[in-house]
């Protein structure tokens, strides 16, 4: 008699506990930190009279609802996948691939970015620091920069195949461009009182002439409590991470982990980019940085200097000495390089699990029997990331990276909604009832994790409303905007097909998430 298959390809994963709490919480500042450096300049020109560092702090206490959130999910249910996990089981199996679907299109468009910029803006700068300035040009050509890039997925692949050396490489580029930092910090501090004779001589720019030429173009000083609400809700789709969540099901000690790889995480590096941001605006002048970022944003030709304001830039003036160009591009270019493998674990995994409950072949779920990673998908996620890697290089779509933002927005909300309603939804009362005790701390009555879901989801459907009625948040044309809900459509789509096609196998894919899958 032929056997039935069962609901999961096996009675367990392969996958094993070999990641620490490091690389929880290493994941998530990698990808919180780079995503960060290239928003919060453009934040004075977008939404006038704002006031970026009460923005940061906000955005800080927005962090604890979304790392609870996130962190609680991922010890209730200490599964890889991440959210993919959590939405099919406590809202609909439909719903939870759609949202996953979108987060993995937004992980591949923006690991295509991220790659491509690693090496046409940070190692091209790192070389012209160091006066290598034919090949710092050569680099930034378009068959070089694919060729390099290329060579960044093969080692990203090569990295994720190795656990421990994996857990080595994010020690070495934390370590790296913490030290970086540390020796930044004070040295641009001391530029303190001096700002002002250190700008003029290095660009020969008159420092006091930035005021009033940024106010001749429009620049105010005054502070506006709109613009500033509408800088956080602009800013809080990059800046808040969770990607530590999708390793869940292969990190010791769970509980620790995620602690480290959410909370611990998003407050670190909440800190250090209050800190910075603090010591520019120290350092400089608050209202004199806000009026050259105008300048930046709004200026046009106005704009006297030849490179943007941003925070690495602004250190090598503080700083006149010709160490710390290189100091700051090399920095830069270690916590950039720190994020290079963690594509391949967020789409990897969530992908993984899809074929775990049978919506890819069954082949998707190989394991190594030697070094306990999924191979198949690894190589697979490499493929997916070169196509799109070619797309971003030679067509320039950079503008995907934004709409690939919106797709992930769209993501996070319906994952806190599974937050909010863990303790209360039948199927996963048992769940929340069997997880560890800090999950089911409650604050007057109400479970922790509803209130970080509620947090969460109150902060992105205002993202939403806000990015639609002010087109300063929302850069996007309608054929852009269109294509999320076709998005979501192929989603639904897909997982309906899937089913159609299982159960015609004898398989019913309902049954497979009325439970955890196996560890």
């Amino acid at each position: 008699m032929e056997k039935k298959p069962g609901v999961f390809i096996r009675e367990a994963t392969g996958l094993v506990r070999e990641f620490s709490w490091f690389d929880a919480f290493a994941i998530t500042w990698n990808a919180t930190i780079v995503f960060s450096l290239f928003i919060v300049t453009p934040a004075v020109g977008l939404f006038p009279g704002t006031n970026p560092m009460i923005a940061l702090v906000l955005l800080f206490v927005l962090a604890m609802f979304y790392a609870v959130n996130f962190g609680w999910l991922a010890m209730a249910m200490p599964r890889s996948g991440g959210p993919y996990v959590y939405n099919t089981r406590v809202l609909h199996p439909a719903v939870g691939f759609m949202g996953e679907f979108l987060l993995a299109i937004n992980y591949i468009l923006s690991g295509a970015v991220i790659f491509n910029i690693l090496i046409s803006w940070t190692l091209s700068w790192f070389l012209s620091s160091l006066g290598f300035a034919e090949a710092a040009s050569m680099v930034t050509q378009p068959s070089v920069l694919f060729a390099l890039a290329s060579i960044v997925v093969i080692i990203a692949v090569l990295l994720n195949l190795f656990p421990k050396s994996l857990s080595w490489f994010f020690r070495a580029t934390i370590a790296l461009s913490l030290v970086g930092a540390a020796v930044l910090l004070p040295a641009m501090l001391s530029g303190f009182g001096r700002f002002p004779e250190l700008f003029t001589k290095a660009t020969g720019v008159d420092y006091n002439s930035i005021i009033p030429l940024a106010m001749q173009n429009g620049f105010g000083t005054g502070h506006n409590w709109t613009s500033t609400m509408l800088t956080l809700a602009w800013l809080g789709p990059f800046w808040l991470g969770f990607g530590g969540v999708y390793i869940a099901g292969e990190v010791k000690n769970v509980r620790k982990s995620m602690l480290w790889g959410t909370v611990g995480a998003n407050i670190t590096f909440n800190i250090c980019y209050i800190v910075f941001v603090g010591s520019i605006y120290l350092v400089s002048g608050y209202t004199w940085y806000n009026a050259l970022s105008w300048l930046y944003d709004k200026g046009g030709t106005a704009y006297p200097l030849a490179f943007d304001p941003s925070i690495q830039n602004m250190a090598a003036i503080m700083v006149p000495y010709p160490w710390v160009g290189p100091v700051v591009a090399f920095t830069m270019l270690a916590s950039m390089s720190a994020l290079i493998p963690v594509f391949h674990l967020w789409i990897s995994r969530g992908t993984f699990m899809w074929a775990f409950d049978r919506l890819l072949p069954e082949k998707y779920t190989e394991v190594s029997e030697r070094l306990h990673t999924p191979i198949i998908a690894l190589v697979a996620t490499s493929i997916v990331l070169e196509i799109a890697l070619a797309i971003s290089i030679f067509s320039g779509l950079f503008s995907v990276w934004l709409n690939a933002a919106w797709l992930g927005a769209v993501g996070i909300l319906i994952t806190s909604v599974s937050g909010m309603l863990l303790p209360y939804v039948s199927k996963t009362k048992k769940i929340y009832e069997s997880a560890p005790a800090i999950v089911r701390t409650k604050v007057a009555g109400v479970p922790l994790i509803t209130i970080g879901g509620t947090g969460t989801f109150l902060f992105m459907a205002i993202f939403f409303v806000t990015a639609a009625m002010n087109p300063s948040v929302n850069p996007l044309g309608e054929s852009q905007m269109l294509s999320i809900p076709i998005l979501c459509i192929i989603g639904l789509a897909y997982f309906y097909l899937a089913k159609y096609y299982r159960q015609r196998q004898g398989i019913d894919l309902s049954i497979a998430y009325k439970e955890l899958p196996p560890e």
